[in-house]
This record gives C-alpha cells, structure tokens and sequence, in this order.
C-alpha cells in the first residue's frame, strides 16, 4: 500500500507508519527553533500548523488562512495530531523555515501586514499577495541606469573609459601618396592584413606647408618623387 505525501511523492505506507515517531519528534524540533516559534505571517507565538511546499511554520489563525487559499498556493499540515509526514516533507521543512522563506519571500512590516482582527478576506489577500504575486519579496537585481550621451557631453566626466580604443597611427609613407591619388582608399590600410590590419589616421605633419599667400604654390606629387 502506497502513501502521498503532500508534495506528490509516493511512499510505502508501512515505511511511513513505522517512521511516524520519529517524523514528529524533528517536527517538533524545527517549530521550537527560535526563527520558527513564531508564525511566518502574524508573527504571533506558538507555531501549530506548517505550509508544507512553502517551508513555513505557522500559527493555528494562519494556517486556517493558508487551507482556505488554495493547494496551489500553499499545502498547509497540522504539526500535531494525527498528520503523518513524509521524508519529503521533513526535508523540506529542514531546508527553508521561518528564517529561509522570508528572505524568499519577504517579511512584510508591520504597516504592510494585517492587524490580527482583520477579516478573513484581508488576511487571504496579504497572502496570495505575499506567496503568489511575491509582492514583499527582496529585489536581488536592480536594473543599471542607462548611459544618456547627451547628458555627458563630456564621457571622462561621467566616468567612461575609451582607453585602447582608438590605436595610434603608423608614420605616413611615400606609397600612400599614390594610394590617394588613385583614389584607391580600400588599400589605404596596414600592408598585412593576414594579421588584421588597421586603419590609419593621416597626420598633418607628413603633408607639404601650404605656401604664404600670392606664392606660386608648388607640385604636390612632386614634393613626393612622382
């Protein structure tokens, strides 16, 4: 004969009987911890029931509040009584607790939280909110604000690095006098372009001076041998 625990999984049922004292004793273990005496949800003290799929333990009020939000949302269990627990579900409740689930899904403050005489309709609210929509749960990653260009004309001011960007140029040649005059400008590039070749910026020095005003100006291939 097979037995279900609440998480689904299938166990032999005469496993889970002969296991049952010692299944509640760690039960009662983990509820009297110091994260999980008290309720997940109220805070109140004395943790009765406990949300199996959540991790949580709970105070009787709540986990009357967790039956009546749906098993989709929360599979409550009694911790005493006549519940059986499976090795599942003692992993489970081991491996998050009080402590672990609200850093999952987050501790509401007081404000947030509803006072204890609320209605039942508020109290099923706040949980949905709070396990279903994750409403209360820690943002881990904040989104980096966008470079905005325009508002930093001046990209060293607002700490943006182009080092190693730009290479330096290579010294202007005779040959790249010709590649310009036949306006070949594709082959104006590094010789070896097997090894990635580079484009080059012209530098001033390596032209003619323009000559003074009225001054016949001279041959500019010339200047260059051609």
């Amino acid at each position: 004969m097979m037995w279900r625990s609440k998480l689904g999984n299938d166990f032999d049922k005469a496993m889970i009987d002969r296991s049952e004292a010692r299944n509640k004793a760690e039960i009662d273990r983990l509820r009297l911890l110091p994260e999980n005496r008290f309720c997940a949800d109220c805070g109140k003290r004395g943790t009765v029931w406990a949300s199996v799929n959540l991790g949580v333990f709970l105070c009787l009020t709540c986990g009357s509040h967790h039956r009546s939000i749906g098993t989709h949302i929360s599979k409550p269990k009694g911790c005493t009584g006549t519940y059986l627990w499976g090795p599942d579900e003692i992993a489970q409740m081991q491996n998050i607790g009080n402590k672990r689930a609200a850093q999952i899904y987050g501790a509401a403050s007081a404000d947030e939280r509803p006072s204890p005489n609320a209605s039942d309709a508020t109290w099923r609210k706040f949980l949905v909110e709070k396990y279903q929509q994750k409403k209360y749960a820690p943002r881990l990653h904040q989104k980096e604000p966008e470079f905005d260009f325009f508002s930093h004309p001046h990209p060293r001011s607002a700490g943006v690095s182009f080092d190693g960007f730009m290479k330096a140029p290579r010294p202007f040649q005779d040959k790249d006098a010709l590649v310009l005059a036949q306006g070949d400008l594709l082959s104006f590039h590094e010789p070896n372009a097997s090894r990635g070749s580079s484009w080059v910026s012209l530098q001033e020095s390596s032209f003619p001076k323009a000559t003074a005003k009225g001054q016949q100006s001279p041959d500019f291939f010339a200047e260059f041998g051609l």
